[in-house]
């Protein structure tokens, strides 16, 4: 089975209040996490909520990166797609892990566009019983360095999704 991309779901809890309020820190860091992905930035919009929080969202050339914060909870939505074989996603949540000081993280990789040779795709979502069935890791998905390992927390394995018979 071939494949089209990654897509990264993460959420980030217990981050730092004053860098989820920046909409400045916040552009700088996402731009710095597309760059250590390797992925080529298009263009990019950030928002400043009032009376606080930031919304932003970088176009790639291998697809997108976005982010929703929630500074009173600490708390940080982030998604990354990327198509091709060049850019390394995973890379640029190890970054913002770091960065934001996230106590927690919580990181699902769905595989996208997963076809065979002769070109059908699959375009099945998981169903109910598929997540909660799901195997379970206790430990967690990606971490940059040791000084940002975590306790363990309940991440769903990447999930494939297979091909409909």
């Amino acid at each position: 089975m071939k494949t089209i991309g990654s897509h990264l779901l993460c959420e980030l809890t217990g981050c730092q209040r004053s860098h989820l309020t920046s909409v400045a820190f916040v552009e700088r860091e996402i731009r710095a996490a597309a760059a250590k992905a390797n992925a080529t930035v298009l263009n990019g919009y950030f928002h400043q909520f009032s009376p606080e929080g930031v919304s932003g969202l970088l176009c790639l050339a291998e697809s997108h990166i976005s982010i929703h914060t929630w500074p009173e909870t600490g708390y940080a939505a982030i998604d990354i797609y990327t198509c091709g074989d060049s850019a390394m996603p995973r890379k640029a949540i190890e970054h913002l892990i770091e960065v934001f000081e996230a106590k927690n993280d919580h990181v699902v990789e769905i595989t996208r566009g997963v076809h065979d040779d002769g070109g059908r795709y699959v375009s099945v979502p998981a169903t109910r019983a598929q997540v909660e069935s799901a195997e379970v890791n206790t430990t967690p998905v990606y971490t940059a360095t040791p000084a940002v390992m975590r306790a363990p927390g309940r991440t769903l394995k990447r999930y494939t999704p297979q091909p409909l018979m």
